[in-house]
């Protein structure tokens, strides 16, 4: 569960530095699941992917990649981030 949760925060600051080829959300979700089952499961990757992109837009995701990131904004994502991930591991459960 750490490492998915370290691997989540570093997919918002790599989302700031992929240039896109189809679109941005394409390349979102390939390099998200990518990385995220490399540490976890793919119905609980697929289930935050799903939750994340009700909750933020690519352009809300690359900016919490990128230096112009206020604190307040960073710590709601982590806030959101484990609200997600929670909500996904007791779904997966059932």
């Amino acid at each position: 569960m750490k490492k998915f949760f370290i691997f989540m925060l570093l997919t918002a600051g790599v989302l700031g530095l992929t240039a896109c080829s189809n679109s941005e959300e394409e390349m979102f979700k390939k390099h998200y699941m990518e990385s995220c089952t490399d540490g976890a499961d793919k119905q609980l990757c697929e289930c935050s992917y799903d939750e994340i992109m009700k909750k933020y837009t690519i352009d809300e995701l690359k900016q919490l990649g990128t230096s112009k990131s206020d604190e307040a904004s960073s710590q709601q994502f982590i806030q959101d981030l484990s609200g997600i991930i929670l909500k996904c591991h007791q779904k997966n459960k059932e």
